[in-house]
Formats: C-alpha cells, structure tokens, sequence
C-alpha cells in the first residue's frame, strides 16, 4: 500500500507515521504539531530541510520520492560539530558499545529488521520488525557494570515512567552528559531515545538507533525534548 501525498495544512494518521519519521532522521518539530498530527510550519520546515540535505526538490511535498528516501535513508557522517564529551570510567563501556554499531542499518529498510537489530531486539524480549530505539539505548548500558536496567526497556514512555518512578528524570532544560538518555514523546504514543554524546548548551550530541533505519550520531535541540534520563541517578 502506497503512503499518501502530504503537504502543509494535511492531517491524520498518515501525518502522524511522517512526522515520526522526520525525527527519527534527526529533524527537529514543533510538539503543538506533532500531539494533534498536524502538518503545519515546523512539519513543512523539516521536510524542507530533509529533501535539501537528501537532493529532493525542497517544495515541502511528501511524494514517493520523500517517502522512499525515508524509507531507505542510509547513514550519514556525524554533522559538522559532533563531539564526544568525557567520558567517567563506569560508563566508557556504554558508550563503546552503542558507538561501536554506528552504521548499522535496516535490512530492508524501514523493516526494523537486520541481524544486528534482531539481536537487539531480542534481549529486550520484543518481538522481531518492532521500533528499536529504546532496546538500543537501554540495551547499550547493559554493559555498565551497575545494571541500572534489570533487563533493557523496548519503550519510550515505559522508559520515562521508569526515570520518574527511581528519580532518574531531568527537565529539558538540564545540562547533559554522556550515557544520558533523551526523550522525545509525541500525542500518540509514539516516541524516540537515544544516548547523549555531549552537552553543548541548547543543542546536544546523540548516538542512537532506529533514527532513519540506522544507527546514527546526530545533533538536537534541547527544546525538543521532553526530558532527559540519568540511568545511574542525579
């Protein structure tokens, strides 16, 4: 079944799948759009950003050429100004392993699926093709020789209910540091993590998975995100 034609003004479901997809490429989106599944002034921004940088007519159309792009975007380099802050000891072995899968991809894409994504599902215990970025991030500090996580947490919003409940949770507005997690929650019941690299004011560095079908390093907005998790406490 082919996805439909978006543009500006559009709503619905369909939005909804887009919009997810737009950040999981790493592109930033206003939550006043995204709760309601709204395709209004930051939705259309972010699609123009990502068919420039992806050689797409930037018009702010979702056409077949968009929606493949987005189904079958490989990974990139690191943007210009990624870093890696210090890193404390117990948590160098966190870091090396999600920094080690950097480049894996979806086999097909946009099937949430491939030798190293079934791995990574299948210690979180969900089942094969589900989304991954939550199993990636918490899956990676079961190296952490602590174990904040008795086993990795295959959801956004089960993750944020575990920060709050153990006191782990950090406003949006919260200086940063590696192996903290960062929580995007949309309206729906979608979401997206990952793991912070770097702290660099109102922007941070990720490493994290399922963002466009890969494991990339990218950079966001602090405002962007409802909160962030301290696995090892504040």
């Amino acid at each position: 079944m082919s996805s439909p034609t978006l543009k500006k003004g559009d709503k619905g479901v369909d939005v909804g799948v887009l919009q997810q997809m737009l950040i999981e490429a790493g592109e930033s989106l206003d939550s006043s759009e995204t709760s309601v599944l709204v395709f209004g002034v930051s939705t259309d921004a972010a699609v123009k950003v990502y068919q420039k940088s992806h050689g797409l007519t930037s018009d702010g159309v979702v056409g077949p050429k968009t929606w493949a792009t987005l189904n079958g975007s490989a990974p990139s380099d690191a943007p210009a100004g990624w870093k890696l802050d210090p890193v404390k000891p117990e948590i160098e072995p966190v870091m090396t392993a999600a920094l080690a899968l950097v480049g894996v991809v979806e086999v097909p894409p946009g099937s949430n699926r491939g030798p190293e994504i079934d791995k990574i599902n299948m210690k979180c215990g969900l089942p094969l093709g589900s989304p991954w970025c939550s199993a990636y991030a918490t899956g990676m500090w079961m190296n952490c020789a602590s174990k904040p996580f008795k086993s990795p947490i295959g959801g956004v919003y089960t993750l944020q209910d575990w920060a709050k409940k153990k006191k782990m949770y950090l406003p949006s507005n919260s200086v940063v540091q590696p192996g903290d997690l960062f929580l995007i929650i949309r309206g729906d019941g979608h979401g997206h993590t990952g793991i912070v690299t770097a702290d660099m004011g109102e922007l941070f560095c990720t490493v994290e998975g399922n963002a466009g079908n890969a494991v990339k390093k990218l950079i966001r907005a602090k405002k962007d995100m409802v909160g962030f998790v301290r696995p090892l406490g504040l």
